[in-house]
């Protein structure tokens, strides 16, 4: 082979291997999750319990926090007017692309005809250092609204 045509059959290979590399390659991988809800007008009260995941781009649940889990003891916040309360989400595994996390779920069975009037935060710690903060102002949950969603 000449070596003119061994010059372009490398480049053509090497063209053809930077091309199979992974889109997300350089991606930050999902370190933490943290969902902090504060309380405005009407509380939550401590009997309904809260569950929350968080949806990769397929609709695949990548992190959670079941609704048994988050009723917190008294030192760790408060559900109360003006109150605010922080949960650790448990990831799926550890190997999540924060570019992949698309949605996130709530819900909330009441006791009784309670309504949960809130704001809440999910802050995404990733492999790259950094904190990034997704924020929902004015959301209700209750009786007639018993879950929701929200997109990054």
């Amino acid at each position: 082979m000449s070596m003119m045509k061994r010059g372009i059959f490398a480049g053509f290979v090497a063209l053809a291997c930077v091309a199979a590399a992974p889109a997300f390659a350089d991606d930050p991988i999902v370190t933490d999750l943290h969902v902090t809800f504060i309380t405005k007008d009407n509380t939550k009260g401590q009997d309904p319990h809260v569950s929350i995941q968080v949806l990769d781009d397929n609709g695949k649940v990548v992190a959670s926090l079941p609704a048994d889990a988050n009723n917190p003891n008294p030192n760790a916040g408060s559900w109360d007017k003006g109150g605010i309360v922080s949960v650790v989400l448990n990831l799926k595994n550890d190997n999540i692309p924060v570019s992949s996390l698309s949605k996130v779920k709530l819900a909330v069975k009441p006791d009784g005809s309670d309504t949960w009037d809130f704001n809440y935060n999910l802050s995404v710690t990733s492999s790259a250092d950094k904190v990034v903060w997704h924020r929902w102002h004015n959301q209700e949950m209750g009786s007639s609204k018993e879950s929701l969603s929200n997109s990054l």
